[in-house]
């Protein structure tokens, strides 16, 4: 089921009281379901958008430049003993990217809060 404007809205403003301003926890939940209620991001790669992967422009469309995921495997199961594993796209051949617009209300969250990490 997908939630209709005013849910998204109403979802967006509770998780922006989460943790302390200082820790920035619930800004970075707004970013990331933002991200995937406005782009259609799957949650391991509204984990995985970094900085240089945005093109985010002070008016208008933006867009993203995905080449990677960050599935939730817990630190047991990983790899790399990390709480996420780095993978490819799903459904798409290693080293593939995607390229996801970005509309101009999501740009502006994005910009205004730097949800997006640095690498």
């Amino acid at each position: 089921m997908v939630a209709n404007p005013h849910q998204a809205r109403d979802l967006l403003d509770a998780v922006s009281f989460v943790g302390d301003y200082r820790r920035a926890r619930g800004r970075r939940l707004v970013g990331f379901f933002a991200g995937m209620y406005y782009a259609d991001l799957r949650p391991e790669e509204a984990v995985a958008v970094a900085l240089p992967d945005c093109r985010l422009p002070s008016t208008g469309w933006g867009r993203l430049i995905l080449h990677r995921t960050l599935p939730q495997a817990g630190k047991r199961w990983a790899d790399t003993g990390k709480f996420h594993d780095e993978r490819g796209l799903k459904n798409r051949p290693p080293g593939e990217t995607r390229v996801v617009p970005l509309p101009p209300h999501l740009v502006t969250m994005w910009g205004a809060h730097r949800y997006v990490r640095h690498r």
